[in-house]
């Protein structure tokens, strides 16, 4: 489970970095990854801070919910930005990758202290949810 949590966060950070960021011609989607990185944040915050599974539960679900919702954003901007679907993303877009970079590794380390409520009821369901974001 672990690793397919993995892999759709790894996938959704992809596909944002992907869109681009930045300011110019790219501002929209700045703020969209910012977005994200913060939600990301207060997440990894809460579940570090978390003295029970219900606390673990109500960050990742709360994570999960505002994933989701700007999951058509990304959508659109990778339609609109179609050069932005690459490997090498313009330079506009470098120090956003930097951020990413760091919430990911973070993201990495928390699951550590996920895992040690995976029997919580609130937490399975929490994941499960997170699952099916794929």
């Amino acid at each position: 489970m672990r690793k397919v949590i993995l892999i759709s966060i790894v996938f959704l950070m992809v596909t944002i970095i992907s869109c681009g960021a930045g300011g110019g011609k790219y501002g929209e989607v700045k703020k969209l990854m910012t977005e994200f990185v913060n939600s990301t944040e207060k997440m990894l915050k809460g579940v570090d801070e978390a003295k029970d599974g219900k606390a673990v539960a109500k960050a990742l679900t709360e994570w999960a919910s505002t994933t989701k919702s700007l999951q058509p954003q990304i959508e659109a901007m990778d339609k609109k930005y179609p050069e932005l679907v690459s490997d090498n993303p313009p330079e506009e877009l470098k120090d956003m990758l930097k951020e990413f970079e760091d919430v990911n590794k973070a993201m990495e380390n928390v699951f550590e202290k996920i895992m040690q409520y995976a029997d919580d009821p609130d937490v399975m369901a929490a994941l499960a949810e997170m699952e099916g974001m794929e």
